[in-house]
């Protein structure tokens, strides 16, 4: 798949490689936290979906760039000691992605982002942070699938193969 991501004016600009690892709906406390504080910068637009799930696609680090309006981002944590930013482009103060100090080896890129066609979620995720899990046809876990745990883990072994070829 591959592509653009752009915060709303257009100002700040990513390009993706391949498909994401996965596309997920998260519903946990800590996204509808960030999503209320995202949502209430001057102008942005909406982070959280009607049920406070916020909807992204987790594509590897090595699988995505900013091209564009780099200056431009600002990110901030919910706790001071977390390693989870949220990053948001100061221009039009679109929310942008999820990423992180350590650990993780992915972003995860708000789905509205996502120029042209975004992917589909596959699942929603955290449901037990939600009062009403919908009935949408989008499989939901009250906590973390263990497909996609394994999806996530494997998907560190391009990465790891490509940095011993070096």
């Amino acid at each position: 798949m591959g592509g653009t991501f752009s915060c709303t004016c257009g100002e700040v600009v990513f390009e993706t490689t391949g498909d994401p690892i996965a596309t997920v709906i998260c519903c946990c406390d800590d996204c509808q936290k960030a999503g209320h504080r995202l949502e209430a910068l001057p102008g942005a637009a909406p982070v959280l979906d009607e049920h406070g799930g916020t909807a992204v696609g987790l594509w590897p680090n090595d699988r995505i760039a900013c091209v564009k309006g780099e200056h431009l981002l600002d990110s901030f944590k919910l706790q001071e000691k977390s390693i989870t930013n949220r990053a948001y482009a100061t221009c039009c103060n679109a929310a942008m992605m999820i990423h992180f100090d350590r650990g993780p080896h992915w972003k995860s890129v708000f789905r509205d982002r996502v120029d042209g066609q975004p992917p589909s979620p596959e699942a929603r995720i955290q449901t037990r942070f939600i009062e009403n899990t919908p009935d949408d046809g989008i499989p939901s876990y009250r906590r973390f699938p263990a497909g996609l745990i394994a999806r996530i883990a494997w998907s560190m072994a391009p990465m790891l193969a490509r940095r011993l070829r070096r």
